[in-house]
């Protein structure tokens, strides 16, 4: 069994197999059959078992294994949303939802070539 400090120093793989263990206990704990919940994920009872072996399926897979688990609240504590980052605003900077990204700069267009001097506002 891992625990959270563990998560980092494993491979991807055996975090993998600690998440579809721990699905599988949750939804042993609900007494769901397997073909239950992979009827009511909309997915194949195979697919659903690659899940719970820790197998390479979907996100989307795994989200619907949450939403049929009623896990899928959960998903603020696995992924927080830092769009309103509390440190952002108390050093008066704007939200990451408020930045924008910088446009790129012009490439010259085909045909014209670029000389010194070329930039915008100079003469």
């Amino acid at each position: 069994m891992l625990r959270g400090e563990d998560f980092g120093r494993v491979p991807i793989e055996r975090v993998s197999e600690e998440l579809g263990r721990r699905i599988n206990l949750w939804r042993l704990s609900r007494k769901i059959k397997m073909a239950d919940m992979a009827e009511e994920m909309g997915v194949s009872r195979p697919t659903l078992q690659r899940l719970l072996d820790g197998g390479n399926t979907s996100t989307e897979t795994l989200l619907r294994a949450l939403v049929t688990l009623r896990l899928i609240g959960n998903l603020d504590v696995l992924v927080p949303d830092i769009s309103s980052s509390p440190m952002a605003r108390l050093e008066g900077g704007r939200s990451l939802s408020e930045r924008k990204r910088v446009a790129p700069q012009q490439e010259p267009k085909s045909g014209e070539t670029w000389t010194w001097g070329d930039e915008e506002g100079s003469e």
